[in-house]
């Protein structure tokens, strides 16, 4: 889990959904804002799971690949607000891992 400091508030969440760049697969989106601090945040909608046990399941997912993915990347800076799609729900922990991995990666490759 990222610390409250790393976490974005709901304002700073507000202002980076709309002025940042999105990037997106089956079944995630990535909303990539650069910025001098890291910040993170992963959204997981009702669409996703009723069942609030579901939709902190996938959370949890994507906060540890993010925080796995960051690691091994040398993230250090930048906004990234990762939102699952309905059809994360059908994906093994293996294959949403990898498919948040290449997701994550995409900004940096677009620079």
């Amino acid at each position: 889990m990222f610390s409250a400091k790393e976490r974005l508030s709901r304002l700073a969440f507000t202002e980076y959904f709309k002025s940042g760049r999105r990037f997106q697969t089956p079944a995630l989106t990535l909303v990539y804002s650069p910025a001098p601090k890291l910040g993170v945040s992963a959204v997981v909608g009702k669409k996703v799971s009723k069942l609030a046990v579901g939709r902190n399941r996938i959370r949890r997912r994507l906060y540890a690949g993010m925080r796995r993915s960051f690691t091994e990347m040398g993230v250090i800076s930048g906004v990234y607000i990762v939102i699952a799609k309905p059809v994360a729900m059908t994906y093994t922990r293996a294959a949403l891992l990898t498919e948040l991995t290449a997701l994550l990666a995409l900004p940096r490759k677009s620079r």
